[in-house]
């Protein structure tokens, strides 16, 4: 069962980012390197967790394969932002800049 993206353009929040390859995956997100038409290169995190079964349909939209996972899968999703909320905190509000990744936005699909 394909749980990642490959070769596909996704559009989200009014951009197009092309999915090139995956680069990482831990237990709870994909890390994609993405390329938008003008060229200029996006690390796309998904939150896609190991411990749950999900699958994708035609459209690439991730679906949970039991629906009791349902509350588990959202209150990850939840700590998964939270955890974007802060990695943005920290980089635009501290002195910490160097030793954080570069959070620029969050998008919302799937």
């Amino acid at each position: 069962m394909n749980r990642e993206l490959s070769n596909q353009v996704l559009k989200l929040n009014g951009r197009e980012f092309a999915i090139q390859e995956v680069i990482g995956r831990g237990a709870s997100c994909v890390v994609y390197r993405a390329v938008c038409p003008d060229k200029t290169e996006h690390l796309l995190k998904e939150y896609n967790p190991k411990h749950i079964a999900i699958h994708r349909n035609k459209d690439g939209v991730l679906c949970l394969e039991n629906e009791a996972d349902r509350a588990e899968f959202e209150i990850g999703l939840l700590r998964f932002r939270e955890g974007h909320a802060k990695q943005r905190e920290l980089r635009l509000d501290s002195d910490l800049k160097n030793v954080t990744s570069n959070v620029q936005d969050i998008y919302c699909a799937n």
